[in-house]
């Protein structure tokens, strides 16, 4: 009896691939950390860590999809995901143009003023990284005329969440990307104010974070701005959320990313919310608690003269 053999590769009977590599910069050869690496038209995704290096499970549906690599001074770069797969090296391109033209002027700090300050009755949970794509979050903050002679972006302040996992909560370290954009002509972000790469780092139990913003000497725009967090999707932010489903005792565990920033409770509807996932800056509607209450992210400015 023959037996004839069928050789079908393995790439093509997997129902998972994973890619692994280092992102560089082109001109200097050396790593690019926590770049937003993002399958368009999915949820997949991942961030390079502070050597560059990545790794993402991809399925195999998503093989014929694009792949998009960003990061705060870099040019987008896409490819389809079937060729990301065979690179173990990724170069990116830094931007040669010059950031949006902005207001500077002497800052005297005579006068502050707080916008949309955070009490902690008026904090009602909070959202971290899920188990997908990474994410950015952006909080819209509109001018209003009390701004007109208290106008520079002094300092913004983020109030942290406990993580959650079943039984309790903690506190963790974690670390992630500070932005702030304008305003872009279809009203969601537009170009980086800052052209420096900030990262913050939290610590144990760390229930805020101040950023000092005074030494860009930023005007605050007529048209606004956002105030941006864009989770890592990093080793050192991970963690493991156990929960059940429905009235069965059998227990999930999902890999969830800090920090976990709270929500804020607003009866003011002049904010406005914007989500970067998959690639691309999308509307996120607001949500409602109350008829009359919604929540956003916990951030406060304060402006000085």
């Amino acid at each position: 009896m023959k037996f004839i053999f069928l050789l079908i590769p393995f790439f093509v009977l997997s129902q998972e691939h994973k890619a692994s590599g280092l992102v560089l910069d082109k001109d200097t050869k050396g790593p690019i950390p926590y770049v937003n690496i993002s399958i368009l038209k999915s949820q997949m995704g991942t961030s390079s860590d502070e050597d560059g290096s990545y790794s993402l499970i991809i399925k195999r549906e998503d093989l014929e999809k694009k792949v998009k690599l960003s990061s705060l001074g870099y040019k987008d770069t896409t490819f389809v995901v079937s060729d990301f797969l065979k690179f173990n090296k990724i170069e990116l391109s830094s931007l040669s143009e010059q950031l949006e033209e902005v207001m500077i002027k002497e800052n005297f700090k005579e006068k502050f003023l707080v916008i949309n300050t955070v009490k902690k009755k008026y904090i009602v949970g909070g959202i971290g990284g899920l188990n997908y794509a990474p994410y950015i979050f952006a909080l819209h903050f509109p001018f209003k005329k009390d701004y007109s002679e208290i106008d520079v972006i002094d300092k913004a302040k983020v109030h942290l969440n406990k993580v959650h996992f079943l039984g309790g909560n903690r506190s963790m370290p974690s670390k992630f990307r500070f932005r702030l954009f304008s305003v872009g002509k279809d009203s969601l972000p537009g170009a980086d104010l800052i052209e420096e790469d900030i990262i913050i780092t939290t610590v144990k139990n760390q229930r805020e974070v101040e950023i000092d913003l005074s030494e860009y000497n930023l005007t605050f725009s007529e048209e606004g701005v956002f105030v941006a967090i864009e989770w890592l999707y990093i080793p050192f932010n991970a963690y493991e959320y156990t929960y059940t489903k429905g009235k069965s005792n059998k227990k999930y565990i999902e890999i969830r990313y800090a920090p976990r920033i709270s929500w804020l409770k607003q009866k003011d509807k002049k904010y406005r919310l914007a989500l970067f996932t998959s690639g691309q800056w999308l509307n996120f509607k607001m949500p409602y608690i109350k008829e009359d209450e919604y929540i956003i992210p916990a951030i406060s400015l304060t402006l000085s003269n």
